[in-house]
């Protein structure tokens, strides 16, 4: 029932060892977490108006990025801590940043912003199999960066 449809674009998953379509799952079923749907061109613009008055108020950019750990604050040890819905993530020996990353049925992506760079990377995926939608971004940024 998910034979693949060449040309279509759509969310892929394995399923017994076989690449096949997705089941469709609607986005407002996740609430917040999958109602954002969007292209790399325009998250790229986001990124771009993260520094500006396009989007958000002066208040609402310092609270953009500061960060809000739990009470407990256990999150540190696992080198990130949360701010406005998105993470602040701190990997040993790589390069800190914030973003927000995440997967539904049949689908994948990563947003992350290198503040100290002022740098953008964006990875939409069209399957649900990539277990760290972010590590695309980090890769990318690195070769970027040593250029």
């Amino acid at each position: 029932p998910y034979a693949i449809v060449p040309g279509r674009a759509t969310g892929y998953t394995v399923e017994a060892e076989q690449i096949r379509h997705a089941p469709y799952y609607s986005p407002s079923g996740t609430f917040s977490a999958g109602v954002l749907l969007s292209s790399v061109h325009d998250l790229g613009r986001f990124g771009a108006s993260l520094y500006t008055h396009a989007l958000l108020s002066e208040t609402s950019r310092q609270q953009m990025w500061t960060r809000h750990p739990s009470q407990a604050q256990n999150e540190l040890k696992l080198h990130f801590s949360v701010g406005y819905s998105w993470f602040f993530v701190s990997p040993p020996g790589k390069r800190p940043f914030v973003g927000h990353n995440g997967g539904i049925m049949g689908y994948a992506s990563a947003f992350i912003h290198y503040q100290a760079e002022r740098l953008t990377a964006v990875a939409l995926y069209n399957t649900d199999t990539v277990a760290e939608p972010h590590a695309l971004c980090q890769d990318m940024v690195e070769i970027y960066l040593s250029q």
